[in-house]
């Protein structure tokens, strides 16, 4: 354990005090690789229950709202109040902020839109602390955090907060919906001015960070960091022995695995879903033949990509920098996925997987039929793990890459 601790001082913040999700796995992650570094660290959440690392490890404080998001609620009127400015939220940031010097000290907000609300944020920035913020998703800028328009299946191609953003209806439920997620955007920019305050924001792939910028003030600072993967090196999987394509991810029109099960058919190959959600019943229908697996625990992800001829992925969406990408190629597993999306970098196509248009079926067939030649296979997944690992993500290399950001923050 170490003995002194370094500077900064840190407050991590995120929505979830357990994984949920991408965005809460690198929040707990990195925050636990801080606390190993010897960093003083604070961990804020708005939900329970807590990831038994956040008790385990030596954090400065750990506090935990255990608020609930406003669809959860049976508490209509008050959660509406509180998704757009949560009082108690605020009032635990500034209990977690007291004692700590905004010289010395880095308030780095993973999420926290959906439970804790701009409350948050404001109450760092008001207080005069550097303030970074991790683009797992787009809610700094945009109203439904995806600059994606649900009920049309497309990207967003309108400015978030133009009248042509107001006006259209791209939540996933009604437009009233909208109108809350348009409020609660405006209170971000106009009352917290987030984008325009703070200090610097981590792009988790090139490609994500290159979406967000033409959205954010000329002159804001995004970093590109890559999220850390934990798991210790094995041996390469011999995907070319393997049968199944595998989809790891919930199953909803924005990630669109109805497109990968007819695909899956019309080629012939099986296709595996880690995963539920919505659209579980239409997988179902498109390929009768397609195994649905449900949530499974980590161990069990990994054990499906001992057995899988490749990883695929059919998102309309942006995306961030999808994890499935990292366990795939962590493993020598070829990853085939649009070549628009954020994280596309990952997958260099003929090498290490396949890139595929969007719009076009004829793409993702072609690319999904290059994968029935066993030395194709075996080529690219030779690659995708002689490449990962010259390279790795470590968490130790993310924690560097962490305090690099911070001291530049609060010296800048």
């Amino acid at each position: 354990m170490p003995t002194a601790s370094p500077s900064p001082s840190v407050v991590v913040v995120s929505d979830h005090a357990s994984v949920t999700g991408g965005a809460e796995m690198v929040a707990i992650t990195s925050a636990v690789g801080l606390v190993e570094a010897g960093y003083d660290v604070t961990f804020i959440a708005g939900a329970e229950p807590r990831d038994p690392r956040l008790i385990e490890h030596p954090f400065h404080r750990v506090e935990v709202l255990g608020a609930t998001g406003f669809h959860q609620s049976t508490r209509r009127a008050s959660a509406f109040r509180d998704a757009l400015w949560n009082r108690s939220a605020e009032a635990m940031m500034n209990r977690a902020l007291e004692g700590l010097d905004p010289g010395k000290t880095v308030v780095h907000f993973h999420s926290h839109l959906s439970i804790l609300s701009p409350s948050v944020l404001g109450a760092a920035l008001d207080a005069g602390f550097a303030c970074v913020s991790t683009l797992h998703d787009y809610g700094i800028v945009c109203p439904n955090s995806g600059l994606y328009i649900h009920p049309k299946r497309v990207v967003c191609p309108y400015r978030p907060l133009s009248l042509q953003c107001v006006l259209t209806q791209c939540s996933k439920r009604n437009y009233l919906s909208k109108a809350a997620l348009v409020m609660r955007s405006e209170i971000l920019l106009r009352r917290v001015r987030g984008a325009s305050r703070i200090k610097a924001f981590i792009a988790v792939s090139r490609r994500n960070g290159e979406i967000v910028r033409p959205f954010l003030p000329k002159g804001a600072v995004i970093q590109h960091l890559r999220n850390p993967y934990q798991s210790p090196r094995e041996a390469r999987v011999d995907a070319e022995d393997n049968a199944p394509l595998v989809f790891v991810g919930r199953l909803t029109s924005e990630k669109d695995p109805v497109r990968l099960a007819e695909a899956g058919k019309r080629v012939g190959m099986p296709v595996v879903f880690i995963g539920t959600g919505p659209l579980e019943d239409q997988v179902r229908a498109a390929n009768p033949e397609a195994e649905i697996t449900g949530w499974v625990s980590q161990q069990d992800v990994a054990a499906w990509f001992r057995r899988a001829r490749a990883n695929v992925m059919t998102s309309r969406w942006h995306e961030g920098s999808p994890l499935s990408l990292t366990d795939a190629a962590a493993r020598g597993v070829p990853s085939v996925v649009p070549s628009t999306m954020a994280g596309a970098e990952n997958v260099e196509p003929g090498e290490t997987g396949f890139h595929f248009d969007l719009a076009s079926d004829d793409s993702l067939d072609r690319a999904l039929d290059a994968l029935k030649d066993a030395g194709t296979v075996r080529r690219l997944s030779e690659s995708a793990y002689e490449r990962f690992w010259a390279d790795p993500p470590t968490l130790e290399a993310h924690v560097r890459g962490l305090g690099a950001i911070y001291e530049s923050v609060l010296s800048g």
